[in-house]
C-alpha cells in the first residue's frame, strides 16, 4: 500500500491512502481505515524529564497508571480510557486516586482520610445510632447526641436512639419514692395488667422492709409478717390468726353453723335447739335463756363508779320481794346492816340480838295504833323521828334509833 502525502499552504498537511486533501480545520490530517496514529510512548520518569513541555503535548505512559497524558500548562493530566469528563461533574467509572490525593482547601487522601471544610473526619466506623460530633476545633468523632442513649439494659430496650421500657433485669433494681410522690400505673386499655410469676419467685409488698402481703408462685395469698392469714390458689382460707384452718368446700344449709374439731378443721353442723346449761337464777327454754329460777350459789352483782342498778316498773302490777322463809331483806352500808325488812314483817335499822323483839313490837304498835292515840305519839317520841303519812295499807316505820336495854328480870 502506498501512502500519499500532500501539502497546501492554505489547508495544511494530509497523510492519506486516497490522496484526499486535508480538512480545512486541520493543520495535519491523517486518514486511514486500517491504521492509526502512534504517539510517543514513554515511562513516568521519561515523561517528567521532558523539559518545558508545551501545553497540549500528548504522550502515552507505559508504567504506573498507564494511558494517554497531556500537559495542561501546569501538570500532566491523564485522559481516561473511558473518556471520563469531570469537568461536568459526572464520572462514568469509579475514581481511582492511586497514590494521589484530591487537594485544595479540602483534602481526601489515598488512604481514605478526609478533611473537608477544615474538619478532620474519623478514620473508624461508628456504631449504630451514633452521630458525628465536633470538638469545636475541627476534630470530629462518633458520639451520642445529648439526651439520647446508644445503649440500654436492666429492663430497658434501645432501638436506634429510642429507649423504651421492657427487657431483662440484670441486677437488683430499686425505685425510690420520696415525700408525696406517687407511683401509679394507669391501665386505659381493654386488656389486663399482668404480673407473671414464671419461676419460683414470689410477689411481695413490704412494710418497712417486712413482708406485709405476698402472692406466692403457687398462687397462695398470704398476709402478715409470718403469714397470719392465708388463702390458697383454690380460694380456700387455710390460716387465720396464724392458726392452720381448713374451711368446708361446700355450702352449708340454712341455720347451720361452723364447728371446729379442735385441730382447725371446720365443718357445717346443725345445732340442736337448746343451750348447754342455764342455772343460778336463769331459766332455759329451747335456745332462749330468761331471767328467773332458783339460785344455786351465793350471787353478787357489783356496781362500779357511777353505774346505776335500777328496776323500772311500768306495769300496773306491783314489784314484790316475797320473804317466804326466815330470811330477811337487808340494805347494808359498807358491809354493815343499815336497814332491814324482817321475815315477820318488822323493820329495823340494825339487828342487835338483844333488841330484835322490841323493834318488832314498836313496829307493830305504830302500824296498828291510831295516829292520834297517846301510845302512838309516845312511840314516835321514843323513835326520835316522824312516821310516814297514813296510806290505805297502814303506816310505815322509818329506821329506828332507840337505844334499847336488855329486858328486866
Amino acid at each position: 500500500m502506498v501512502l500519499a502525502m500532500s501539502a497546501s499552504a492554505q489547508q495544511g498537511v494530509s497523510v492519506t491512502t486516497d490522496n484526499t486533501p486535508p480538512d480545512a480545520s486541520a493543520i495535519f490530517d491523517v486518514k486511514s481505515t486500517t491504521r492509526g496514529v502512534l504517539v510517543p510512548r514513554m515511562t513516568l520518569v521519561q515523561r517528567n524529564a521532558i523539559a518545558t513541555p508545551a501545553t497540549g503535548l500528548l504522550i502515552y505512559q507505559t508504567n504506573g497508571t498507564t494511558g494517554f497524558y497531556y500537559y495542561n500548562g501546569t501538570a500532566w493530566t491523564a485522559i481516561s480510557a473511558a473518556a471520563d469528563n469531570l469537568g461536568n461533574h459526572t464520572a462514568t467509572t469509579n475514581l481511582n486516586l492511586g497514590t494521589n490525593s484530591i487537594t485544595n482547601t479540602t483534602n481526601i487522601t489515598a488512604s481514605g482520610t478526609a478533611n473537608l471544610g477544615g474538619n478532620a473526619y474519623p478514620t473508624v466506623m461508628g456504631t449504630s445510632g451514633q452521630v458525628l460530633t465536633t470538638n469545636g476545633a475541627g476534630l470530629t468523632s462518633w458520639g451520642s447526641v445529648a439526651g439520647e442513649s446508644t445503649t440500654a439494659n436492666n429492663g430497658l430496650t434501645v432501638s436506634g436512639v429510642n429507649v423504651a421500657l421492657g427487657g431483662d433485669l440484670i441486677g437488683t433494681t430499686n425505685i425510690n419514692q420520696d415525700n408525696a410522690e406517687v407511683l401509679r400505673i394507669n391501665n386505659n386499655s381493654t386488656v389486663g395488667t399482668v404480673i407473671d410469676l414464671q419461676n419460683t419467685g414470689d410477689f411481695r409488698i413490704l412494710d418497712a422492709g417486712v413482708n406485709a402481703l405476698q402472692l406466692l408462685d403457687n398462687g397462695t395469698l398470704t398476709v402478715g409478717t409470718t403469714n397470719q392469714f392465708q388463702v390458697n390458689n383454690a380460694g380456700n382460707i387455710t390460716r387465720i390468726n396464724n392458726l392452720v384452718t381448713s374451711f368446708p368446700t361446700v355450702q352449708g344449709t340454712a341455720g347451720q353453723v361452723l364447728t371446729n374439731d379442735g385441730a382447725g378443721d371446720l365443718s357445717w353442723t346443725t345445732i340442736a335447739d337448746e343451750a348447754t346449761t342455764a342455772n343460778n337464777g336463769l331459766t332455759l327454754a329451747g335456745q332462749n335463756v330468761t331471767l328467773g329460777g332458783d339460785l344455786t350459789a351465793t350471787t353478787t352483782i357489783t356496781q362500779d363508779n357511777a353505774e346505776v342498778l335500777r328496776i323500772n316498773n311500768k306495769g300496773t302490777a306491783g314489784t314484790i320481794i316475797d320473804l317466804q322463809n326466815t330470811g330477811d331483806l337487808r340494805v347494808m352500808d359498807n358491809g354493815t346492816n343499815a336497814f332491814q325488812v324482817l321475815d315477820d314483817g318488822g323493820l329495823s335499822s340494825a339487828q342487835p340480838a338483844n333488841c330484835r323483839s322490841t323493834t318488832r313490837a314498836i313496829s307493830r304498835a305504830l302500824t296498828t295504833s291510831s295516829p292520834t292515840s297517846p301510845m302512838h305519839k309516845g312511840l314516835q317520841v321514843l323513835s326520835s323521828t316522824t312516821t310516814a303519812p297514813a296510806t290505805s295499807t297502814g303506816w310505815r316505820l322509818p329506821p329506828l334509833r332507840i337505844p334499847l336495854q336488855p329486858p328486866m328480870v
